[in-house]
């Protein structure tokens, strides 16, 4: 799956907690996640900032310049709670494509709890693992794996 098509999928499964994703779904939308995230607090905490200064602020003394006493706090604080909320808005689809990354190797979602007491290595290295060829219980087989066979059998090959 080429990146693009990994992130509009991930992007269109914004909340979808259930399912299956393929490496290459997933890790092309976690390096964008994790450039994109920043990048848009940023953007949006200097635009506060230059709204704060350059546009709403009053110049006290007459003389052109603004001084850190003159800035308009009030809009410096939304534009960063609005760089909050950016990242907040791409927390969810990226929980969702972690957890739909752990079930497609078969395991819990639950294994980003560790996460939240300092143990997220253990999650990033589970998502290199390869995906179970076989249904299980979170879903189908994704596109592109080919399924192992039966006993005896001879596994589908796909062209």
């Amino acid at each position: 799956m080429d990146p693009f098509r990994a992130i509009g999928r991930c992007c269109r499964h914004y909340a979808d907690f259930k399912g299956r994703a393929r490496r290459s779904e997933f890790w092309p939308f976690y390096v964008f996640t994790m450039i994109a995230g920043p990048l848009a607090v940023l953007a949006i905490a200097l635009l506060g900032v230059f709204l704060a200064t350059n546009v709403l602020g009053t110049d006290v003394d007459g003389d052109g310049t603004y001084s850190s006493e003159e800035l308009n706090v009030p809009v410096m604080v939304s534009g960063f709670v609005l760089a909050g909320l950016a990242y907040v808005a791409l927390l969810i689809p990226t929980l969702a494509a972690w957890s739909r990354r752990l079930h497609d190797m078969g395991q819990t979602a639950g294994w980003l709890f560790l996460c939240l007491i300092g143990f997220s290595i253990v999650p990033f290295i589970m998502a290199f693992f390869q995906s179970e060829p076989v249904p299980n219980r979170y879903g189908p087989v994704p596109e592109g794996i080919r399924p192992l066979a039966a006993p005896g059998q001879y596994a589908p090959t796909t062209a």
